[in-house]
Order: structure tokens, then sequence, then C-alpha cells
């Protein structure tokens, strides 16, 4: 398996690929990208150059464009599909979801109360068997100001 990684030094980003044994990287993307996922199966790469979301083989070749409204980190891969939050988060966003390889993207819940997921990490996971979503909400904001006494 290729390891993928991002080339911080050429603009705008892009998504390169390693062999683990090491070698010469090898551009994959060619329009950018800042986060890359492949599947399970190898057949499809996943990059996500906010808020553009494309489909591509791992090699870079049959590029297709599939959401223009993405979040960096509300986006995850299961085992047979891609999953994205759509809209602004809050109430309102939905979870969306498209067969690896399609291109049509189905609702598969509505955050229409305050339970919406919150960035600052990655915000979304997803077992192979799909059998359930994990996402991150922060519920409260706090900051504390420790005192040591007597520090040496």
């Amino acid at each position: 398996m290729d390891l993928l990684r991002l080339d911080p030094r050429r603009q705008p980003s892009g998504i390169w690929k390693i062999r683990p044994s090491g070698g010469e990287p090898v551009q994959v993307t060619r329009h950018g990208g800042f986060y890359a996922f492949e599947t399970p199966d190898g057949q499809w790469l996943y990059v996500c150059y906010p808020p553009k979301l494309s489909r591509m083989r791992p090699d870079g070749s049959e590029e297709t464009p599939l959401r223009n409204d993405v979040a960096g980190n509300f986006w995850v891969i299961g085992g047979h599909s891609v999953y994205v939050l759509s809209g602004r988060p809050g109430p309102g966003m939905d979870l969306l979801r498209a067969p690896f390889g399609g291109s049509v993207f189905e609702t598969v819940y509505d955050f229409s109360d305050a339970n919406v997921p919150t960035s600052g990490g990655t915000a979304l996971g997803v077992p192979d068997d799909e059998s359930y979503l994990i996402y991150r909400r922060q519920t409260r904001l706090l900051t504390t100001l420790m005192l040591i006494e007597n520090f040496r």
C-alpha cells in the first residue's frame, strides 16, 4: 500500500504518495488537495480541497468532482460509502452518503436539533461495517486558570 502525504512546499497544496520502503514521491492530484483517504478496497481515492470533494483512482486518473460544500474535517469514508456533512455547522446540517464510485448522495440523517457535530480535529468516524457514526460535538467551552503556590 502506498502512503499519501501532503507536500507543503508546493502551491497549491497537493496530494503525493510514496512507498513505505522509500523511493521518489509521485504527485497524485493535479488540482490541489488537502485531505485524502483511499477506500478499503484500494479502488478509489477521495480528496478534499475545501470546499471541494473529488473522487479519483489512486493513480490520480478519472478525477470526478462530487461536492462543493465540504469542510475539511466534515467527511469520512466507511467500508462501502463516503459520508459528508452538508450545509453550515449548526441545526439543519445533513449527513449525506454515497456508495464508493457513486456520485449521488442520499440524506442519512438531519441534524435539526442542537446535537450537531463541531470541528476542531477530525469530526466524524465510521467503522468498516457502517453500523454507526461517531462525531465530535463540543458541549461547552471552559477555560481554567490554575495557581501553583510555593513553586520552586
